[in-house]
């Protein structure tokens, strides 16, 4: 299934997969201990998801407080030049992600099955 960048007007929203490439950048530039390619990536991340989140305010999906603060812990790790900080906030973050991902893929599998007709939870 592709999915295409939604626009308003003049702007251009990021598509889904932009974020997850954002965060690999990320990842990749932490782990090679690669402090302004880490803020280089952090920085378009955060561009992508302002601009995604200021057209879409009415999105469906929710970021979870916690992972909301991990990325603050990140980002301000990375503005005070600590790398070993950034590495282990993104650490948490990553933690903190996959099991909000696990909470919700029930719910996202009984929406998708319900918009298609049918009611298939699988947990």
């Amino acid at each position: 299934m592709s999915v295409s960048p939604v626009s308003s007007g003049s702007n251009v929203v990021a598509q889904p997969g932009t974020f997850r490439k954002d965060l690999q950048s990320l990842s990749q530039a932490l782990q090679s201990g690669d402090l302004a390619g880490a803020q280089q990536a952090f920085e378009t991340f955060k561009s992508d998801y302002k601009a995604t989140h200021q057209v879409n305010s009415q999105g469906h999906y929710r970021v979870p407080k916690q992972v909301r603060q991990d990325l603050s812990a990140v980002g301000q790790a990375l503005q005070a030049g600590d790398l070993a900080g950034a590495q282990q906030a993104f650490a948490t973050f990553k933690s903190d992600m996959k099991a909000h991902q696990q909470a919700v893929q029930p719910q996202v599998q009984a929406e998708t099955s319900a918009s298609n007709g049918t009611l298939n939870v699988t947990a």
